[in-house]
């Protein structure tokens, strides 16, 4: 009897730019399914957040929490602070943030990474760890509160530098999707007010526990991907699909 593709014309809409969603894409596609790669906000800096990190600041800072890759390169991006940065902590909240503080000049044996790539991750893994230091939290100014309520007893000084704005959505509305993969809260908001009316046939793919919860107003259709990367996404798609196949 002839096997089709585990994902055979399964239609796959993934709430990010095409550069950021390559592993998705490829696997899926690879295993046959339909994949639209769109983005739903753009990134917009804070130059009042971006000048208060200064020299003088870092001097002051023994542990930079990253919990985006979109913070370290509108820090990195400002030559003149590598030096006061190459020197510190970097907690990254998941191996593509590690990979791009790496890609910007910091070792790796400076880079702590939880082993549960979210927030609730870094919080119970590191907490002990950051109790004595003294912390800088560059984040969006959409950032969820769990961290800095997490943190907010230590030595924490946090920062929105940058702001996640809506953009137009370029997508076909009539387009039925298997799955929506959304990787933010920020995103899932800009995705909803675009597009509130949902089925109970679309299942949407959350990256980490407080995106879930943002997709959980609109929809109770949700997964979350585990771990929380590219590949958990495909892999929290296959686990999910195989289940809706009927047998052949």
């Amino acid at each position: 009897m002839e096997r089709f593709p585990a994902l055979a014309n399964t239609k796959i809409l993934v709430l990010r730019h095409p550069s950021e969603s390559t592993i998705i894409y490829d696997s899926c596609t690879q295993l046959g399914a339909i994949v639209h790669c769109v983005p739903a906000i753009k990134i917009s800096p804070i130059s009042t957040g971006l000048s208060q990190i200064t020299p003088d600041l870092l001097h002051r800072i023994d542990v930079i929490i990253f919990t985006s890759k979109h913070s370290i390169q509108l820090i990195f991006d400002q030559p003149d602070l590598f030096k006061y940065l190459s020197d510190k902590t970097h907690v990254a909240v998941g191996p593509s943030t590690a990979e791009t503080l790496i890609k910007n000049g910091i070792r790796k044996e400076r880079i702590l990474v939880p082993t549960e790539y979210n927030a609730e991750g870094l919080i119970r893994q590191f907490r002990p760890k950051l109790s004595k230091q003294r912390l800088l939290y560059p984040k969006s100014e959409a950032a969820g509160p769990y961290l800095t309520s997490m943190l907010k007893e230590l030595s924490l000084i946090e920062i929105a530098i940058y702001r996640p704005d809506t953009i137009p959505i370029a997508i076909e509305s009539r387009t039925q999707y298997d799955y929506v993969v959304i990787t933010s809260s920020s995103i899932s908001t800009s995705f909803f007010s675009q597009y509130p009316t949902h089925t109970e046939a679309t299942i949407y793919v959350a990256m980490g526990e407080q995106t879930a919860e943002s997709v959980r107003q609109f929809s109770s259709q949700v997964i979350v991907a585990s771990p929380s990367t590219q590949a958990g996404v495909v892999s929290s798609i296959l686990s999910t699909h195989s289940q809706k196949r009927p047998p052949l």
